[in-house]
């Protein structure tokens, strides 16, 4: 799912962890604010996380490290975290 350079703002929801089968995120390049919700762990198939670019803030979460075996890149840099 690539949705990069839309101007997409606000927050990500919890219900993200809802999209179980997704390998690909890209929303990189938004105006996304607030915190990473902690069911993003729940993306057990994800294998590329791309998330920067935004405005998020906070700390990253745990349950990231639950995507230890699917995960092969993540990239978070130029947010606030």
């Amino acid at each position: 799912l690539s949705l990069s350079y839309n101007s997409f703002s606000g927050s990500l929801p919890e219900s993200i962890g809802n999209l179980t089968n997704l390998q690909i995120l890209d929303l990189s390049n938004n105006k996304l604010s607030n915190e990473i919700p902690s069911d993003i762990g729940l993306l057990t198939q994800l294998q590329y996380l791309y998330l920067q670019s935004n405005d998020l803030n906070g700390t990253i979460p745990e349950s990231l490290a639950y995507l230890n075996e699917s995960l092969q890149l993540m990239s978070l840099s130029a947010n606030q975290l």
